[in-house]
């Protein structure tokens, strides 16, 4: 890895005293706690074959996996990717000489970016609570800006906890923030809050979002949009559970009719040999004002469940009766065919 440098010293001093601030050096390096690639991770059962898009009619692996598998994986790439690509002024705060903002704070930088990209860094703590965040200068509104904001916590026994918020709507005016986040061709708006703890036990994750998307301007099948919070838990053996809302555009088998829906996600697995898990997962639009404005599923509520194997592959799949007469063939395998009892009430 390069060694990560500061920016030039006239545009250090620039910056800071654009901000009112004054370097007072012997503030000391950082050494405090940080973030690891396990606290953020999502780890849902993979798939051990190419990898089809998510689709309602694909016989071969259920939608609401897929959709769980894609929701995952890119959220995955907006925390991690952030993560791994700025850890770089994390390693920098640890070995140079901070200063005092106004609030008393310690900062370190300002910092090139890690990259390579056409933007300006500097790491400052936390008012109240132990870990950092990553501050990005805008120079638009001459000041800087909080991208990442990172909380960490652990004790003796090992057990991390902490929140990761990522400004994600910043890329809007700085377009350079893309990358780092996933690319910039998408639009991002709002901000990802993620919050964790992690002991030998068990991962807990819980994602709340604010007016977050990742919306594909020319390609709305390559946009992410949000429909309320995440759940997710793992034990160490693989077993695990995941809850979770999208919102989209869900009528291109003629089960809505277009508008935007929120739909509810659920995927639950089981440890198994080889780390391979089966399990059920289900997807659930509603009908009704409250927990779906504006949505139109055009039989009423709609359920679909199905279980997997081991390989990921579909074996059963149910949908709300009503449907049948959109899709008479819908349905396959029967229930006896899956790994254990379903967790949900059966489909009449």
């Amino acid at each position: 890895m390069r060694a990560l440098r500061r920016s030039s010293r006239a545009f250090a001093a620039l910056l800071l005293a654009a901000n009112g601030t004054a370097c007072a050096p012997g503030e000391g390096q950082y050494g405090g706690p940080w973030l690891a690639r396990e606290d953020l991770r999502l780890l849902t059962p993979q798939l051990y074959v190419p990898v089809p898009r998510a689709h309602p009619l694909n016989d071969t692996v259920g939608w609401a996996y897929l959709l769980t598998y894609e929701s995952a994986s890119q959220i995955n790439t907006w925390t991690l990717r952030s993560l791994e690509r700025l850890e770089p002024l994390v390693l920098a705060a640890r070995k140079d000489e901070g200063f005092r903002l106004e609030d008393g704070r310690r900062a370190w930088g300002p910092y090139e970016d890690p990259e390579g990209r056409e933007l300006e860094w500097r790491v400052a703590e936390l008012e109240q609570a132990e870990g950092l965040t990553l501050e990005v200068w805008d120079p638009q509104r001459d000041r800087w800006r909080r991208y990442v904001h990172a909380e960490v916590q652990s004790d003796e026994t090992g057990r991390r906890r902490g929140v990761f918020r990522l400004e994600a709507g910043l890329a809007q005016a700085l377009p350079e923030l893309g990358y780092h986040l996933h690319d910039t061709i998408r639009e991002y708006t709002g901000t990802l809050e993620l919050s964790f703890e992690r002991s030998a036990e068990l991962h807990r994750v819980e994602i709340e979002w604010s007016d977050f998307a990742a919306v594909d301007t020319g390609l709305e099948g390559m946009s992410f949009r949000v429909g309320g919070p995440l759940h997710y838990a793992r034990t160490p053996d693989g077993a695990g559970q995941i809850d979770y809302w999208r919102a989209g555009t869900f009528d291109d088998v003629g089960f809505t009719d277009g508008a935007l829906d929120r739909m509810q996600i659920e995927l639950l697995w089981s440890a198994a040999p080889e780390s391979m898990e089966p399990g059920f997962a289900r997807a659930r639009i509603a009908d009704d004002e409250a927990q779906n404005p504006g949505g139109d599923p055009v039989a009423g509520p709609l359920e679909i469940q199905e279980c997997f194997d081991a390989a990921g592959d579909l074996v059963w799949r149910r949908i709300t009766p009503a449907y049948l007469e959109v899709q008479p063939d819908y349905e396959k395998g029967e229930l006896a065919q899956c790994a254990g009892a379903s967790p949900w009430p059966p489909l009449e």
